[in-house]
């Protein structure tokens, strides 16, 4: 007597071959996806490390999605633009709420923020956009309350100067900065 091996179906051996191949093709997508997150998530750190602490560049509002800014260089002296006051983490926070965090996130991830301090002109009149909070300039002093128009009485380069009592004063620590602003009239 010879010993025969059974041979499995025809039907379980296809089976088999199409589990492999789901299993490869599962595997092979995982990684892709992995490696285009991990290429985004580098491009998006040499997008950051193009601005260095001094630096002065302007934030515009995205072509897609709400609430989306790109950044691009600028000269200081642009009306208004902003100075870069450092680079940090991506779980840390600005020195205080007057600073504008740029980020870019990737996979809902953030790559890092850029610190960035306003550049305003003293007599001049600025609004924020409601939705990206980039400050415009708004040369009426005027417009809706949404917008929150302010004018800049007074930009001193030291941090905590004395506004007077009817301003409200904006502060930096780092570039030491201080706007004295006061709210305009709005319809």
């Amino acid at each position: 007597m010879t010993g025969a091996v059974k041979q499995k179906p025809w039907w379980f051996r296809f089976l088999k071959r199409v589990v492999i191949a789901l299993v490869v093709g599962v595997i092979v997508f995982f990684v892709r996806h992995w490696m285009s997150e991990k290429n985004a998530e580098s491009d998006a750190r040499k997008e950051l490390d193009k601005y260095s602490v001094g630096q002065c560049l302007i934030l515009t509002k995205a072509a897609s999605g709400l609430g989306n800014v790109n950044a691009s260089d600028a000269p200081c002296d642009r009306d208004p633009s902003y100075t870069v006051a450092s680079r940090i983490g991506a779980d840390t926070k600005c020195p205080n709420e007057s600073y504008v965090e740029y980020s870019l996130e990737v996979g809902f991830k953030s790559a890092g923020k850029l610190c960035l301090v306003e550049n305003l002109v003293a007599g001049h009149c600025y609004e924020d956009d409601m939705f990206t909070k980039i400050i415009k300039l708004n040369n009426s002093c005027g417009g809706l309350a949404s917008a929150n128009p302010f004018r800049v009485l007074s930009r001193t380069e030291t941090d905590g100067a004395p506004c007077p009592d009817s301003t409200t004063p904006i502060t930096y620590p780092l570039p030491p900065r201080t706007y004295c602003v006061t709210a305009v009239d709005t319809i």
